[in-house]
């Protein structure tokens, strides 16, 4: 056969290329324990999630409210009608305390609001029974016991009970909480002012949807890390180290009211709130790490290979085991590591751990400080470039694209002139 064509037997007998496909099933092994690694992390996270599940029986989970509205029953129906207020202003604050469960950590708070409203009421129209009118919360948590509202009359405060009548306004998750409002004797005119204190106790999440054709809410708590969420962002906030201040003001446009309650659920007033997460979850961050573990070995082993081939020297097959099950111990030191520390110092103690351990090994193999130094410093860029993608996903895929690209132009440049299909492999 010629020997510029085609020959399984050039291949066969070629040092560089048995090396190639031995590296290749070596990269494959390596996913065994890259797999239990990763059943490892799912495993904790469950225990974390089951955790969560067993603090928030025992404290209250999270805690989402709607209302006031205002319900008058009619003489001649028996689905009474709903006003909603005008105007409301609400001040709250979420106190908030990590509570701990063996080496996890679950966010609870406590909160309190302050709410001033007023209703416009039209005695005017007919069948209202104004007598016999409620003042009403929704209220969807574990527990109703997780949130005391307290409205001021002019007997004094009143704390609302779960003695709600049964209609089709609560034909929804969650519980309302009603006070007769006597506005016969309480209204001044067309206005009807209401105030009332809200305590909460909850943890993970806090939500609040202010039925008021007006809202202004200012909402502070000493957590350091909220993820605001609901139908509406803050306007303004402020985070630092002491913690955050929100603010809220937004006005809902196209809705009269009354609404008789059957058709309430076609008014759609916007939820505001936030879930008290950390900036990511630990096991999040693991998880995606990992998923970068197969492209380290790879980038790894083909830069050892590199050294074979360009320079002529030789390393076992056994050794490139060696230095991938050390690749593959650096997410189980991280994953040990960071349930203890933070995330930065545990990936900081894990990589550093790795570098050294494979540039010394790098340096007993090939009997050269210079290719040891330059494996380790490598090695150090892949982990300086995955801690990049992992904290910035905005620029995650940017990062990575263009560091394969580079590294493959980089091989292919330092590998042109190898003759693949002689015997002996060289420049």
């Amino acid at each position: 056969m010629n020997n510029s064509g085609f020959s399984w037997q050039q291949i066969l007998t070629n040092r560089s290329t048995l090396k190639a496909f031995a590296i290749a099933c070596l990269c494959g092994l390596m996913w065994i324990p890259i797999q239990f690694i990763e059943d490892l992390i799912w495993e904790r996270n469950e225990r974390m999630q089951q955790m969560q599940a067993e603090m928030s029986q025992k404290w209250g989970g999270a805690v989402r409210l709607e209302g006031p509205f205002l319900l008058v029953p009619h003489t001649d129906r028996k689905i009474p009608y709903v006003f909603a207020p005008e105007h409301m202003e609400i001040e709250g604050k979420l106190d908030t305390l990590e509570r701990y469960r063996g080496i996890y950590r679950y966010p609870t708070y406590e909160g309190s609001l302050d709410l001033q409203g007023s209703f416009v009421v039209d005695k005017s129209k007919a069948g209202l029974n104004w007598e016999q009118s409620f003042l009403v919360f929704l209220l969807d948590a574990d527990d109703p016991s997780q949130a005391r509202i307290t409205f001021e009359t002019a007997e004094g405060p009143k704390i609302a009970r779960a003695n709600y009548p049964t209609h089709s306004l609560f034909n929804r998750k969650g519980l309302a909480l009603t006070l007769p409002a006597n506005l016969a004797t309480a209204a001044t005119g067309d206005d009807f002012s209401f105030s009332a204190q809200i305590a909460t106790l909850g943890s993970l999440e806090f939500m609040f949807r202010p039925v008021a054709k007006n809202v202004e809410f200012q909402l502070s708590s000493n957590w350091q890390s909220p993820s605001f969420d609901g139908d509406r962002l803050p306007n303004q906030r402020q985070i630092s180290k002491s913690g955050f201040e929100a603010q809220w003001h937004y006005s809902v446009l196209g809705h009269s009211f009354p609404y008789l309650a059957d058709a309430l659920p076609l008014v759609r007033f916007p939820s505001v709130g936030l879930r008290l997460v950390h900036d990511v979850s630990l096991y999040q961050l693991i998880t995606r790490s990992i998923k970068y573990a197969m492209l380290i070995i790879v980038l790894t082993f083909a830069v050892f290979f590199l050294f074979e081939v360009v320079t002529g020297l030789h390393i076992h097959v056994i050794q490139y085991l060696f230095i991938g099950f050390a690749l593959v111990l650096f997410y189980l030191l991280l994953l040990s590591s960071s349930e203890h520390l933070p995330f930065h110092w545990s990936y900081l103690i894990a990589a550093g751990s790795a570098i050294v351990m494979v540039t010394a090994y790098t340096r007993a193999i090939l009997a050269t400080t210079q290719h040891a130094l330059s494996c380790g410093a490598g090695l150090s860029a892949l982990y300086a470039i995955m801690y990049f993608i992992l904290n910035e996903e905005r620029y995650a895929l940017l990062v990575g694209s263009w560091t394969l690209f580079v590294v493959l132009a980089l091989l292919m440049y330092l590998t042109r002139k190898v003759k693949w299909l002689s015997h002996e492999s060289g420049k």
